[in-house]
């Protein structure tokens, strides 16, 4: 074993080390150890990423979701506002993409009360393309290039009639 290092918190210790990766499987056996994190492998070089694609633009996309209840006329109704961060070619193709994704998520689920509810795409309410100070225009390491929920927010607002869900 080589050079070690010990942090410690109120919570928890971290113990950073070098060691034989002959050894690693012998790290299952400690009691205590809650995770195990491999940071780097002597000898490997990481995977090269791919480039980005032609013209691509990052852009934050703000959207709602409203949450709709079968038959529900009075009353407050929840919705919520997301954040997605994606890589489009343009500002009209990365609504697209973010309108798609929520569309997938408008499948209606039944409650124990034995109601339906369903969450809708209401509104995209605002789109910026993202710069950094350098005007650098591709994602940071680790960002799905199809979409990553970077905020949300949970609201309740009075129920109006143009947000009720009638099935039938």
């Amino acid at each position: 074993m080589g050079a070690m290092s010990i942090k410690r918190t109120r919570s928890f210790a971290r113990l950073q080390f070098t060691m034989c990766a002959r050894d690693v499987p012998a790290l299952k056996r400690l009691r205590h150890a809650e995770s195990v994190q491999i940071s780097q492998i002597n000898g490997l070089r990481p995977k090269p990423r791919p480039a980005p694609p032609a013209g691509a633009r990052l852009f934050a996309v703000k959207a709602r979701l409203v949450t709709q209840v079968e038959g529900q006329r009075s009353g407050l109704q929840q919705y919520e506002d997301r954040v997605i961060v994606l890589v489009a070619a343009s500002e009209k193709a990365a609504v697209a993409r973010v309108t798609r994704l929520m569309k997938s998520e408008e499948s209606p689920m039944m409650l124990r009360s034995g109601h339906f509810v369903r969450n809708q795409l209401e509104a995209v309410l605002e789109v910026i393309e993202c710069l950094d100070a350098a005007g650098f225009r591709y994602p940071l390491r680790g960002l799905n290039r199809q979409g990553t929920e970077v905020w949300f927010d949970f609201r309740r607002r009075r129920l109006n009639k143009r947000h009720e869900w009638h099935p039938v």
